[in-house]
């Protein structure tokens, strides 16, 4: 009896880690990539207001099916031959989504916890536990208000659409549903879709769970409804638009009458001999996949992540695949190649159409797989070999800054220029990774002036100083896979300049005016609501102005105000770029003044990405 029950226990543990890894693999041929971001929705139930859900189908509902229908089709499969049939249309749904009603959180790699709640007051908890990703991640969930296209008989149906779209887990995250109105254990239909409601296929409910709750291990959307395995029946083979989706929707059945069978204690079910479909499984998608790895980044990830879930499942599961058959070997020779793959495709992008923003996010995704899964590096660390080369080469930029100061106090003051062209380049270490650069701050221009004396000026010039290039990213909605550059964020300090000056003026000592920042004393006050606190503490507002003492008896009457340079710890920031995206990345003009104290500034700064290579 012991060792029956066993028996039994662990093929109900194969079979869930194999529908599982179904679902996967599923997702990861739907979507490769994502861009980088509370509710429910019932549909057609008493308490919310909304259309009614259109049916495929007028198929009548089985009522009177018993808790377990042990002679569905979809329930027994006796074969899978038509799950490699392709020609098959898939179940598409068209959904309105609520979006004012979404509920979204920066998730940190150490994991977190997002729930949202409908206009019905049906909850979804999106639990992700620590290094189920690979990056801290913008989590939405978005409730749906309106769904067609759902097959005949079912109803009370709720979901969610997760965000962003195609988002893998390297660990399982658990949606539970707590449904308004209780949906009983032998109606509970968990299905999901990819993208907009394409492909609709059955999901996994979790088997020892009394919740309603679905591991999960990539984003699409998921949903609950109420209805029969039964009712599924006539559109079958239209659950799923790929074959890991089909497989899942089959395998999914199985896992919920099981499900069914626990939790309402009527005894261990009969499982039907999965073997031949792994196998030919094995033999018509994931040999091929591998096969094809190394034709591009895409096939590549592909093939790791088919390989990955599939052996992650043995491994959560306990369920070891036979001897010598380590798939996770297979994943490890994979690896060095797709990265390879991968960072050549980013880099290639960014020096060819200056797509400058995903190269860096990529290489640290695949050092952080990496460590998840205890692959040695042997490269000589983050930030060494080929792949951090390739990343070097393609974040390499120009700033190019030039300015006109002018000071003018009934035609005495003076005029300073200046110009910096300064290299940009990414910046590593063990905290964070900025790109940063200097070059000298060339004051070519500086003339003095007052009134019936003669001026000797002396230029000085300065260091400027990038302490940040950042790059703001946007998508331009859910199917932008590559994504832009919106603006650019520039934390700099652009130097203290040293202009001097001598007065000669009749009857007059010569009057020697000590090296001072004219320059960027006039340039802190004209750009005061620029001044970045990011460097270090407040800098404070600059003071309004001031004056020089009188100059003893000179012709004329000059007073100049003090210029109050702002601390190179707290430096500028410029944002609001005009963005070219081509080898003139952004460009940035401005035009200040302060009229009271006589001061102008324009200038402009040219940003120009000059990849290696």
């Amino acid at each position: 009896m012991f060792r029956t029950a066993k028996i039994a226990s662990l093929a109900r543990r194969a079979l869930l880690g194999f529908v599982l890894s179904m679902a996967l693999v599923a997702c990861q041929n739907a979507a490769d990539s994502a861009p980088p971001p509370s509710t429910t929705v019932v549909i057609n139930s008493a308490s919310t207001p909304a259309a009614p859900v259109q049916n495929e189908s007028d198929q009548p509902t089985a009522a009177d099916t018993p808790a377990v229908d042990e002679s569905s089709p979809l329930a027994q499969p006796a074969d899978f031959d038509w799950v490699f049939d392709e020609t098959a249309e898939p179940i598409n749904l068209s959904l309105s989504l609520a979006e004012d009603q979404a509920a979204e959180a920066l998730i940190p790699v150490t994991g977190g916890s997002l729930t949202v709640t409908g206009p019905d007051g049906t909850r979804f908890t999106l639990d992700i536990p620590t290094d189920a990703l690979l990056a801290e991640t913008h989590i939405r969930m978005i409730p749906a208000v309106y769904v067609s296209g759902m097959p005949s008989g079912l109803e009370q149906t709720v979901l969610v659409q997760l965000e962003p779209e195609g988002l893998f887990f390297n660990d399982y995250a658990t949606l539970t549903i707590v449904p308004t109105a209780a949906v009983p254990i032998d109606e509970q239909i968990m299905f999901g879709y990819h993208n907009h409601g394409e492909g609709m296929y059955l999901a996994p409910l979790v088997v020892d769970s009394e919740a309603v709750q679905l591991q999960i291990l990539h984003f699409s959307g998921y949903g609950l409804s109420k209805g029969l395995l039964a009712d599924l029946e006539p559109v079958r083979r239209r659950l799923g638009g790929s074959v890991e989706d089909r497989i899942t929707s089959q395998v999914s059945s199985l896992l919920s009458q099981e499900r069914q069978r626990k939790q309402l204690g009527m005894g261990e079910g009969q499982f039907p001999d999965l073997g031949p479909l792994m196998q030919e499984y094995m033999e018509k998608v994931v040999k091929p996949r591998i096969a094809a790895a190394g034709e591009s980044c895409a096939s590549g990830h592909l093939a790791m992540q088919t390989l990955l879930s599939l052996e992650r499942q043995r491994q959560l599961l306990g369920v070891g695949g036979e001897s010598g058959d380590s798939l996770m070997d297979q994943v490890i020779e994979l690896m060095p190649d797709v990265g390879k793959i991968c960072l050549q495709e980013e880099y290639e992008l960014c020096r060819d159409e200056h797509i400058v923003h995903r190269i860096l996010p990529a290489y640290l995704g695949i050092e952080r797989q990496k460590q998840l899964l205890g692959i040695e590096d042997d490269s000589g660390g983050l930030i060494e070999g080929d792949g951090w080369n390739l990343v070097d080469n393609c974040l390499q930029f120009e700033l190019e800054f030039e300015s006109t100061g002018d000071f003018d106090y009934e035609g005495d003051g003076f005029t300073s220029q200046v110009r910096a062209k300064v290299p940009v380049r990414l910046a590593a270490d063990s905290a964070e990774f900025k790109m940063t650069g200097s070059a000298p701050l060339d004051n070519y221009f500086f003339e003095f002036r007052l009134e019936d004396c003669n001026v000797t000026s002396n230029r000085g010039g300065a260091t400027f100083e990038v302490f940040n290039l950042g790059l703001e990213v946007a998508y331009r909605g859910d199917e932008d896979q590559v994504g832009y550059v919106e603006d650019v964020k520039l934390v700099y300090y652009p130097g203290a300049t040293t202009e001097s000056f001598v007065i000669n003026c009749e009857d007059q000592a010569p009057f020697s005016f000590p090296a001072s920042s004219m320059w960027t004393g006039l340039y802190s006050i004209t750009h005061a609501d620029e001044i970045s606190n990011e460097g270090g503490s407040a800098a404070g507002s600059p003071p309004s102005g001031g004056s020089l003492p009188g100059m003893g008896g000179m012709t004329g009457s000059m007073f100049m105000p003090v210029m109050p340079v702002v601390p190179e710890a707290h430096g500028f920031v410029a944002t609001g770029w005009e963005m070219a995206g081509g080898e003139l990345f952004a460009t940035l003009e401005w035009q200040t003044q302060d009229g009271g104290l006589g001061l102008t500034e324009n200038g402009v700064f040219n940003l120009y990405h000059r990849p290696v290579g």
